[in-house]
Order: structure tokens, then C-alpha cells, then sequence
């Protein structure tokens, strides 16, 4: 396992990065020494049969530009910051093998938590998406459809609704569950029926 923790300086990683089967956990609060954090980056590709933690604080927007375990997953993924913005996870096969979860900040900033889903492939094995309130949103923004494949999904909203997308079968015996994007360029997620 890898820690890097700072007092609430920001982290920027421009490279691919490759776990390789260790863990990695990235803290800009100081172990929440610092509570506002700052903001945390992955401009490239996230690989590697390890897991990833990141937490960027109230204050701190958590980014990943690149795709996350499109070549070889990760066995888990906690994100926790105030805006968070995620590329890609997985490909064809699932980017994280294990749990991952979402969770922005709420209300703690000078503007509400968010989480923007900025690719078009969602594929994981279970998924946990926490806005905060009820009024801050989940959104799509790749400009496309995304596709979120899983075999377990939540999507809270800060009054504890639960809300669920279609699904189908697979021949292994899981699901899928598949939400689109409605309307225009940046909306909040809405299930297919």
C-alpha cells in the first residue's frame, strides 16, 4: 500500500499510472487534519489489480480524465471530495472488480457536491453514487449515452431515495443496468425505461 497525504496541497498525477496489484491512497486533508483538502487529478489511465482511495476533502474536486481499469481492473474505488468528475471505468470488462463509491461533499464549499459522469462506460461490479443533498446532482456530461453496466447499484439522493435503471439478464448470470443521458448537454441522470 501507497500513501500520499499532504496538508491540504493540491495533487496533480499526469501519467498513466499502473497499481500493480498494490494499493494506492492519495489524502489532501492530512488524514482530515485539513478538512477542506484541496483538489486531486488523474489526467491519464488509472490500471492495476490494487485499490484506489482518493479524498479530496470539503473543498477539494477529485478528477480522473483517463479511463479507470480499462486494462487490467482495479479491486476497489472510494472517491470522496466536493465536485467529482470521472472518466471512463472499465471497458468491455468490468474496471473494478470490487466495490466502488462516489461521494461528494455537501454544502461544506462555496458550491453544493456533484458528481459528473464525463465518459461513456460505466462498468463495475458495484456501484455507489452519493450526491449529498437531495438538490445536488448526479449528471452525464460525456455527450453521449452512458452506459452503466454492474451487478449492484445505488444511487442516493441526500433523503435517502433510492432510485434503480432498467435491467436485463446476462448469460453469466448477472445484470445489466443501462441509464441514459435526456435532453441537452449536462443532466441529472436519468434512468431508460
Amino acid at each position: 500500500m501507497t500513501t500520499i497525504t499532504t496538508s491540504g496541497d493540491t495533487v496533480t498525477v499526469t501519467g498513466a499510472v499502473d497499481l500493480n496489484a498494490r494499493g494506492l491512497t492519495v489524502d489532501s486533508t492530512a488524514a482530515g487534519g485539513s478538512a477542506a483538502g484541496a483538489n486531486i487529478s488523474f489526467n491519464q489511465t488509472i490500471d492495476g489489480a490494487g485499490a484506489l482511495t482518493l479524498t479530496g476533502g470539503t473543498l477539494g474536486d477529485v478528477t480522473i480524465t483517463g479511463a479507470t481499469g480499462n486494462g487490467t481492473a482495479l479491486t476497489g474505488l472510494t472517491i470522496t471530495g466536493n465536485d467529482i468528475s470521472l472518466g471512463n471505468i472499465g471497458g468491455a470488462a468490468a474496471g473494478v472488480s470490487g466495490a466502488t463509491s462516489v461521494t461528494a461533499a455537501d454544502g461544506a464549499g462555496p458550491d453544493a457536491g456533484s458528481i459528473t459522469l464525463t465518459g461513456t462506460t460505466y462498468n463495475q461490479n458495484q456501484l455507489t453514487l452519493n450526491a449529498g443533498a437531495a438538490t445536488n446532482a448526479v449528471q452525464v456530461a460525456g455527450g453521449a449515452a452512458a452506459a452503466l453496466t454492474h451487478h449492484h447499484h445505488q444511487r442516493r439522493h441526500g433523503d435517502g431515495d433510492r432510485r434503480g435503471g432498467s435491467e436485463r439478464a446476462r448469460p453469466d448470470g448477472g445484470q445489466h443496468r443501462r441509464w441514459r443521458q435526456r435532453g441537452g448537454r449536462q443532466h441529472q441522470l436519468q434512468p431508460d425505461h
